[in-house]
């Protein structure tokens, strides 16, 4: 097999993010996010983060937590596209947790990466429906970072 070969996609930034925490289930240490907007840029796409996209994360009990999230995305021309995501984020405790409080944390002190999906009806970026890309986080003062690669 031969190495993959990426390209950047976007840069999605996510503003006005929530944490509201739901406690322990059957599933593990449950927390969700409601997202409120944002951005998002490429040399293809570009455009802005509808508000009501959330990321509902499932923390292990061994650090690591399971995320899970659904954005919709406006384009600059005014097309809506879905994109789902599911990933991991991994870290020493006290890391995550100025994470969680949504303080600024270095990207290089923990992991986070996801796998993603585009779905959209609209022929001008129905080539969105056929890619896989992967994403790779951090977190800035403002809310979460992610640069979002089209694996090729």
């Amino acid at each position: 097999m031969s190495d993959l070969d990426t390209k950047l996609l976007m840069k999605l930034t996510l503003e006005d993010v929530a944490l509201r925490e739901m406690g322990s289930t059957p599933r593990g240490e449950r927390r969700f996010a409601t997202i409120g907007g944002g951005r998002f840029e490429g040399p293809d796409i570009q455009g802005a983060v509808m508000p009501g996209g959330s990321d509902w994360m499932t923390g292990r009990g061994n650090g690591s937590v399971v995320m899970n999230g659904r954005l919709s995305l406006r384009t600059d021309d005014g097309h809506v596209i879905g994109m789902r995501y599911r990933g991991a984020m991994d870290g020493a405790a006290g890391v995550l947790a100025r994470h969680a409080r949504g303080e600024p944390v270095d990207e290089s002190e923990y992991y986070l990466r996801f796998v993603t999906y585009f779905e959209t009806t609209l022929y001008k970026y129905g080539w969105l429906n056929h890619l896989v890309a992967v994403g790779v986080g951090h977190r800035e003062a403002a809310g979460p970072v992610y640069d979002v690669y089209r694996v090729l």
